[in-house]
């Protein structure tokens, strides 16, 4: 592993890398006037370190938004990247050279580094600014607080640039050809699947196979489910271990996947396809001629694969929806949490900058991510399926983390193993205690 750091200043941004500032300060879209305070602060000489995710496309359209504060401070930024963050993270602990600010891909990372003392706790003013500006604000604030090493919650973070795992793809003009529509609860979804394939055709396309990590997707329809069937609450019980992985209602979620993944006229390819196509490979039926499918179940991500290959009037999104009895919205997120590692005046400034809403609407006008503050205009959004997951994002009631990613990685490990296993034709009576052994041998 090697950690490439990569100079952002502003010679550097417009000069040798090229990189020109792609809004123009009169573009009244942009909330420009929360600028003008960092404008007074002088950080010219002082330089900031950030450790990251993002590599190639997303990393040029965070250099973006930093391009920004350098300019009107004069700070130099450093940023790395590493394909191995925890392994990135221990190094630099080792030898005394953790960056200002570390952008940790996964929350059961940045609960290690806590615990570990890795990070400092952030601000009430942080905190408060979290509270009042995210969708369901305080869901946010519990995700990102960790115990400290004396075993003390603490607020450690914020999260930027936020993607959504509670989606179903579509091709437009396949349903309204069919004469389909977007259904409004799992029901419905359930109703949809049947006409489909009673009508001759295959209603989904889905693919688990992920290499070493096949199964993943799966483990998000059951991570779904469990949401909506029992609740956000009963959700961080099961992945904090504090009900058993073979309880009923766990069960009972992976039984509801089941009546549509086990069912051969359900998935194209029929239930065993699933366990060899590429997770990221299937979505591309949809919008075959005549359509090998019309629905499939997948995050955010997805709609970079389909860039350019697909007219973007023609790709649809809604949500994943729940039970007809309930009004709620719970959903899935996937988002880097931005920490505090080694504290400066400097590298405060710009966790403040970055909290800004002019640093939220910089990073989605770019036509990669999301942003859970309510106050981000829905036109910033280049594209129609970045502006309608904005607005499921601003109807979530509650907001969690994939789960499987926060479980040991022997019981992840398992419970992939095991839904493919259930797809295949086993039983999850037979299953689910396994995962549970697994768990409680760890303890």
């Amino acid at each position: 592993m090697r950690l490439k750091w990569v100079y952002l200043g502003l010679f550097l941004l417009f000069g040798c890398k090229g990189l020109a500032q792609p809004f123009s300060l009169e573009d009244s879209r942009f909330s420009w006037g929360e600028l003008e305070p960092f404008k007074t602060l002088d950080l010219s000489g002082q330089e900031i370190t950030i450790l990251g995710p993002w590599k190639d496309e997303e990393q040029a359209q965070f250099e973006t938004v930093l391009s920004y504060f350098t300019k009107a401070t004069g700070a130099k930024i450093r940023y790395g990247a590493s394909e191995s963050f925890e392994t990135a993270m221990a190094r630099a602990s080792e030898t005394g050279n953790l960056p200002n600010i570390a952008i940790i891909p996964e929350v059961s990372q940045a609960k290690l580094f806590a615990e570990q003392g890795l990070l400092t706790p952030l601000s009430d003013e942080n905190k408060s600014t979290v509270l009042d500006a995210y969708i369901v604000g305080n869901d946010w604030v519990n995700q990102a607080s960790f115990k400290n090493p004396e075993g003390q919650s603490q607020f450690y973070g914020f999260f930027y640039g936020t993607q959504l795992e509670s989606l179903v793809w579509y091709s437009k003009r396949a349903f309204a050809r069919q004469g389909y529509t977007v259904p409004e609860s799992l029901e419905e979804l359930f109703l949809l699947t049947e006409r489909i394939a009673r009508e001759g055709q295959t209603p989904w396309c889905i693919g688990f196979a992920a290499g070493d990590n096949t199964g993943w997707p799966a483990s998000n329809w059951v991570e779904n489910l469990v949401l909506r069937q029992s609740g956000a609450a009963y959700y961080d019980q099961w992945v904090n271990h504090q009900v058993a992985f073979s309880d009923t209602p766990i069960n009972q979620a992976i039984e509801v996947f089941g009546k549509i993944v086990r069912q051969d006229a359900f998935v194209k390819g029929g239930a065993i396809g699933q366990l060899n196509t590429r997770f990221n490979e299937s979505i591309a039926d949809l919008f075959a001629e005549p359509p090998a499918c019309y629905l499939d179940f997948l995050g955010s991500f997805i709609a970079k694969e389909l860039d350019k290959k697909v007219a973007e009037n023609d790709l649809g999104v809604f949500y994943f929806p729940n039970f007809v009895t309930s009004s709620e919205k719970p959903g899935m997120v996937s988002a880097p949490l931005v920490s505090l590692t080694t504290d400066s005046e400097a590298a405060r400034s710009l966790l403040s900058f970055l909290q800004t809403s002019l640093a939220q609407e910089l990073l989605v006008a770019q036509g990669e991510f999301l942003s859970p503050y309510k106050d981000i205009a829905n036109e910033l959004y280049p594209t129609d399926y970045l502006r309608r997951q904005n607005r499921i994002l601003n109807a979530f009631t509650s907001i969690r983390f994939d789960g499987s990613e926060q479980m040991p990685g022997p019981v992840r490990a398992a419970f992939y193993g095991a839904l493919m296993d259930y797809v295949s034709g086993a039983e999850v009576s037979d299953l689910s205690p396994g995962i549970e052994a697994i768990w409680q041998g760890l303890e």
